[in-house]
């Protein structure tokens, strides 16, 4: 039990001061309380449809085609399955709360709210991640909480960014009444996360893709890049913020 909770303290510290900073932040951007609120509580619920989807499509797993079709399978699996529906409902539910807010007036603002969402999503993810994890009694517990911490909440906190990016330009053309080039951000702003997303958890968990002598190699090179993108996307942000003075 006192490993559990210290495997939940360390993994999600990280990541919960980043959300902090980002709260103060949408904060000082005159976001209304209220809608933080919504957000905060929008991504901790993602949880709970993104699962029932996610076990929807796994069920496809039993289809012949794509018990024939290993790589077909891993495909669906990670870059569909996990990946997209993830970054989809983490888009649908920033939308849902702050599209028609007349206080979401930036680029910035937008990548501070799908990064929140992201970030509450990512908590209750590790939390349970973390749980399952201290429950098989694995040698490398304290390996995994220490990679999580790094990849866990601050890599859906990054995802939630470069969703972001695309969405509060979509906002912009919105204003200006460009739905051509609003319609099109969309697209971009689910697709672009999930395609890194899916390939960051196919390569990790890949039967297929590996190397026989070293087969640790492409998980660790893929871990290694995931922070190198953790890293970027929250640079991404600074730079948005300083284009925005």
């Amino acid at each position: 039990m006192l490993q559990t909770l210290s495997g939940m303290l360390i993994t999600n510290t990280p990541g919960i001061a980043i959300l902090l900073v980002l709260l103060k932040e949408a904060h000082r951007e005159s976001v209304p309380k209220k809608a933080l609120v919504w957000l905060l509580l929008i991504g901790t619920s993602l949880i709970i449809p993104i699962t029932l989807v996610q076990t929807g499509i796994g069920l496809a797993e039993k289809i012949p085609l794509l018990t024939a079709h290993p790589l077909i399978s891993e495909l669906l699996m990670t870059i569909i399955r996990l990946a997209f529906v993830e970054e989809l409902f983490k888009f649908l539910g920033t939308k849902l709360v702050t599209w028609k807010g007349n206080y979401f007036t930036s680029s910035y603002q937008g990548m501070l709210f799908t990064a929140i969402v992201g970030l509450c999503f990512g908590l209750i993810e590790s939390l349970l991640f973390i749980t399952l994890v201290s429950q098989q009694n694995t040698s490398n517990f304290w390996m995994t909480v220490m990679i999580r911490s790094l990849i866990g909440m601050p890599a859906h906190g990054a995802y939630g960014l470069i969703i972001g990016k695309f969405y509060g330009q979509a906002k912009l053309a919105d204003i200006q009444n460009n739905k051509s080039r609003r319609n099109k951000l969309f697209c971009l702003a689910v697709f672009v996360p999930s395609i890194l997303h899916g390939l960051y958890d196919w390569l990790v968990s890949s039967q297929i893709v590996t190397i026989a002598s070293s087969p640790n190699l492409i998980p660790s090179i893929m871990i290694g890049l995931d922070i190198l993108l953790v890293v970027f996307a929250y640079y991404l942000l600074y730079h948005e913020k300083k284009l925005g003075r």
